[in-house]
């Protein structure tokens, strides 16, 4: 199995401090991809050492927290920076990373992108349209779950990111960077009951493993 990096959400309990959650469904998906979930811890003065000690074969930048521009509501800049770390650390060649919903966002806002509130993206789900002539890993999914607040047009993409699939009202939905083994799906292929085989599919190949 390819051990993979994933981080975590941030919550804050009132009376208790924070805490460092991950959905269950993430290392059951991942198992089925293939993937072992490691989860990283959420302090970015500890990156450096559990990356070398772990030595992770991908990185999942999971969902939770307002992404830079997407809202004040639940931010959480110690992740930001955590995140940010870990895209310029898989960027450098030492893993394929992709981003899920949140992590997309974070994704595209490493290289310059931006986000616009858009309505219909909030517990709904809608048809998923690849773009003409767009190579896929692996074959899509026809629709995806959508539970953000904030979206991605293609005039929002930054530097090096093409989107390889739209949802019905232009909202980017997959996108890749042009060079690097870095992709953004704004869907959550985790929260799905069973779990897709294509979404299964798509995350393997995403994550350097067979579709």
């Amino acid at each position: 199995m390819i051990l993979a990096a994933v981080t975590q959400r941030r919550v804050e309990v009132p009376g208790r401090g924070s805490r460092d959650c991950l959905n269950r469904a993430w290392p059951a998906f991942l198992a089925a991809c293939g993937v072992l979930a490691a989860p990283v811890p959420g302090d970015p003065g500890l990156l450096d050492a559990w990356l070398e000690r772990v030595r992770p074969e991908a990185v999942i930048l999971s969902g939770g927290n307002a992404a830079p521009g997407g809202g004040q509501d639940d931010a959480c800049p110690e992740r930001d920076r955590l995140e940010l770390a870990l895209i310029r650390w898989a960027g450098a060649g030492n893993a394929p990373l992709l981003g899920v919903c949140r992590g997309a966002q974070m994704l595209n806002a490493a290289h310059g992108g931006g986000l616009r509130r858009l309505p219909g993206h909030t517990a709904v789900t809608h048809a998923l349209s690849p773009l003409p002539g767009a190579a896929t890993p692996a074959p899509l999914p026809a629709e995806v779950n959508s539970f953000h607040d904030y979206s991605i047009l293609a005039g929002d993409l930054g530097r090096e990111l093409k989107p390889l699939a739209l949802g019905p009202d232009g909202a980017v939905e997959f996108f890749v960077h042009e060079r690097l083994p870095l992709a953004g799906l704004l869907w959550h292929p985790e929260r799905f009951s069973p779990f897709r085989p294509e979404d299964a599919a798509l995350v393997r190949a995403l994550l350097g493993g067979r579709a």
